[in-house]
């Protein structure tokens, strides 16, 4: 695909599942804050980093996902970008501003419709 940034070399590759019913909200909220770190080749992730990386997979590991996933960057990543954009899906949901505007943009692109339709408008 042209136009989209290629992953980098550790991020490609199989990606495995996890046992979903077994990430807890934080988990996921976490996976979310750490995809730069996961998107870092790990040689240059700092000392900090790699801790709050360890300490996440030593979470997911107590948690009972397996020792292939949790070790996978790649899935790791994949399913911290699906919790990503899910997770944005429910802010703009939720936001009453947000789904005003998407409400008054579909009247208005109804209307242009309709006058389009019916000849009204700017006549």
């Amino acid at each position: 695909m042209t136009g989209m940034r290629e992953l980098p070399r550790h991020l490609q590759g199989e990606v495995l599942m996890p046992l979903s019913s077994r990430i807890t909200r934080s988990q996921r909220l976490e996976l979310i804050w750490l995809l730069p770190v996961l998107r870092l080749h790990p040689g240059d992730r700092s000392v900090t980093e790699r801790r709050a990386l360890g300490r996440f997979r030593g979470s997911l590991a107590a948690g009972g996902q397996t020792d292939a996933f949790v070790r996978s960057d790649a899935s790791l990543y994949a399913l911290g970008l699906r919790f990503q954009r899910k997770r944005t899906r429910e802010l703009v949901a939720s936001d009453p501003d947000v789904a005003a505007a998407g409400e008054a943009l579909e009247q208005r692109a109804n209307g242009v419709n309709l006058s389009e339709t019916f000849g009204g408008g700017d006549e």
